[in-house]
């Protein structure tokens, strides 16, 4: 009895993971084609259960004032949750709020980690952020943020969900 209450749990994950990238994939495809109404309805549950790629996007929605209030706080929060995640453009994004100081307090050696972790992964503009943080750092706050950035990575080495620096 115990295994076929077991199996429950797990077919029915197996019948929503599929689930989730379709309605995914159908909130992406509403916020290409400017649909933000759409894509905040699709996207918005997604976010809430973890989903990365949703979490960022409905952070750029805010940061930009797509289908929502511009709210440069509120994207902070959904950049955090996906950058905690390791999606490279949520860490882009999140360097970058840190550098201006927008919606989340400014703090470069904070911008430098994330920037850092973004740049990693390849993303070019990340890249250059992380050039202009590291003018304004001194080389003492250079070297917190690789600290930063190695705790980071060894914080989420077993894979996402595992919290690092904040």
């Amino acid at each position: 009895m115990l295994a076929r209450f077991g199996l429950l749990p797990a077919l029915a994950l197996l019948v929503a993971l599929p689930l989730a990238a379709e309605d995914f994939e159908t909130g992406r495809a509403a916020y290409e084609s400017g649909d933000y109404a759409e894509t905040f309805r699709e996207l918005r549950p997604l976010a809430e259960r973890g989903h990365a790629g949703s979490q960022f996007l409905i952070g750029k929605m805010y940061y930009q004032g797509r289908g929502v209030g511009k709210d440069p706080r509120e994207a902070g929060r959904w950049f955090l949750k996906a950058a905690e995640q390791g999606d490279l453009q949520a860490q882009y994004y999140l360097g970058v709020l840190h550098a201006s100081g927008e919606g989340v307090p400014q703090d470069d050696v904070r911008a430098y980690m994330w920037l850092y972790l973004a740049a990693e992964k390849g993303n070019e503009l990340a890249n250059v952020g992380l050039g202009v943080v590291m003018r304004r750092l001194t080389p003492a706050e250079q070297a917190e943020g690789r600290r930063l950035v190695q705790r980071w990575k060894k914080a989420h080495a077993a894979g996402p969900g595992r919290q690092g620096p904040r």
